[in-house]
């Protein structure tokens, strides 16, 4: 503020030619412009040391330099550092939920698929549970396919007792159980052997 002040008592005291002074002499008039030429690099001076100086307001330059500063840039990514934390931490609780929606979306529809067999090939359709997280499905004769939740549902579990479709399409009310870390996800077969997740 106080180099602002002080090129201004500069230029307050530069001699201005008045609309009076036409009728002085030629020699007075000649003065005053050597005095307006000597001053041209003091303007020169004071516009380009006070670019976009808010605390000049006898001289408003628009500002148009463009980017970022480093203080900007550093607020920037502590901001994206800290969102990326807590949705690494939410999406990190909600696997062990994905999976196990997962895991009951497969089983029924391997029970569904069963059942719509049974009909087709007009043959019973066994599905027997092989541990806690494999079981198979037997179609009449056929050799037994095997599918095991643990690949791409790990730490889920399965507990049932064997589920078998008649021709008809229609079982034993059968109650199957899911569970994880997550909580507990049911089957439930009734006699017409319709397939609901609980």
């Amino acid at each position: 503020m106080l180099r602002c002040d002080f090129k201004l008592r500069l230029f307050a005291e530069l001699p201005f030619l008045p609309p009076s002074s036409f009728g002085r002499k030629m020699e007075d008039i000649n003065a005053q412009i050597v005095a307006y030429v000597n001053a041209l690099p003091l303007l020169i001076f004071f516009i380009a040391s006070n670019y976009g100086d808010p605390m000049t307001p006898a001289l408003k330059i628009i500002n148009t330099k463009i980017g970022f500063t480093l203080l900007e840039v550093i607020v920037a990514m502590v901001i994206i550092a800290i969102l990326s934390t807590i949705s690494f931490f939410n999406y990190r609780s909600w696997i062990p939920g994905i999976r196990l929606n997962g895991a009951a979306r497969q089983v029924m529809g391997d029970l569904v698929a069963a059942r719509m067999s049974s009909v087709k090939e007009n043959a019973s359709v066994v599905i027997m549970q092989l541990n806690n997280h494999s079981y198979s499905v037997s179609v009449g004769n056929r050799t037994p396919s095997i599918r095991d939740l643990q690949p791409d549902y790990p730490g889920t579990t399965l507990n049932f007792t064997s589920v078998i479709f008649s021709s008809r399409g229609t079982t034993s009310p059968r109650t199957l159980i899911l569970q994880n870390s997550s909580g507990i996800k049911k089957i439930t077969i009734a006699i017409t052997g319709r397939v609901k997740i609980n």
